[in-house]
């Protein structure tokens, strides 16, 4: 049985594809700019500085040069974003807040449906997901009413990430993820692995950096979005707050990505992706929460989700092209 994601294994467990997708992302939510007009108005706020996707929940990130953008949120040569978890024997997902070093396990793309898992000390792991998941059954995982379904990857696997997380060979195992069916706060509190894709500009995490004035300045990636924006000069920080929509590309079939929330943070942009440490100072949460409360009295805003509207293709230097929600 293969692994082809569109016709083979996929299409005989009836999913779309290996994914990070939860229903939850299809229930449209009643968010601004509920339905784009005939003749919308787009004004051009910048271009795709970087993409980032992260194969592990919670590791590190992996910088592509460009994506598939469906209804699942990104993918690249058959791997989607957050294709793989790690959960305790209590079915809870590992996180960085609580893990840090997960966000030293690096992830390179292999071939097709393929990747290399490193870290440091440790002898590469080669992942073929294809090869792993065929024949095996769909777990699913209950929780709160919700469910996970999930195949199993094998011992070797476990004890890879055992290893290297908790030091010992026993303690997390390693999923993958088909069409889980749960909410963004059941999960830990990476927030970001539970929505399609997450948009920052970065004007505004050179203004957060400005606000740092004692403590190492933060990288954008700390905050674990999958774009980040080179915006124009006349786009202020935290504009992505006010965009409805973005059109990422100039072509008739550009991506369409509707406005679904604002990001609220949680602890893990305080883990350094250099070091793989908390910061003794609680940055940057402390000073965003000092002039970014903006949606929530208890975690600041940071970066926007969006869900994918028309479905396309990105690339690096693609124009990106908003509607400001109007007030």
């Amino acid at each position: 049985m293969g692994y082809r994601l569109a016709v083979g294994f996929i299409a005989t467990i009836g999913l779309a594809t290996i994914s990070v997708s939860y229903v939850v992302y299809r229930r449209r939510q009643k968010s601004r700019g509920k339905k784009l007009s005939n003749n919308p108005k787009w004004k051009q706020v910048g271009t795709v500085m970087e993409i980032s996707m992260y194969p592990l929940q919670s590791g590190a990130p992996l910088i592509i040069p460009n994506a598939k953008c469906d209804s699942f949120g990104i993918s690249t040569r058959g791997l989607r974003d957050r294709c793989l978890v790690l959960l305790n024997a209590q079915d809870e997902a590992a996180f960085s807040g609580t893990y840090p070093s997960m966000l030293a396990i690096s992830t390179e793309i292999e071939d097709e449906c393929s990747l290399v898992v490193r870290a440091p000390g440790k002898e590469p792991l080669s992942l073929n997901l294809s090869r792993i998941a065929e024949g095996k059954p769909i777990k699913e995982k209950q929780r709160n009413g919700f469910t996970m379904r999930l195949i199993e990857c094998d011992e070797i696997h476990h004890e890879w990430f055992s290893i290297v997380i908790l030091q010992r060979t026993r303690g997390l195992k390693l999923f993958i993820v088909l069409e889980p069916n749960i909410q963004p706060d059941i999960w830990g509190d990476d927030k970001s692995d539970f929505n399609p894709i997450m948009v920052m500009n970065n004007k505004s995490v050179s203004d957060l950096n400005q606000r740092l004035v004692l403590t190492p300045k933060v990288h954008h990636l700390q905050f674990r979005g999958n774009l980040l924006l080179e915006c124009n000069d006349n786009v202020k920080p935290y504009d992505e707050d006010t965009w409805s929509w973005l059109k990422i590309g100039d072509t008739a079939k550009a991506c369409v990505l509707q406005y679904r929330g604002p990001c609220l943070r949680c602890i893990s942009p305080n883990v350094d992706i250099k070091t793989c440490k908390h910061s003794p100072h609680f940055e940057p949460l402390k000073t965003l929460k000092s002039y970014r409360l903006v949606h929530n009295s208890k975690e600041p805003t940071m970066g926007a989700y969006y869900n994918i509207n028309r479905e396309g293709f990105i690339k690096h230097n693609d124009p990106v092209y908003a509607i400001v929600a109007s007030k």
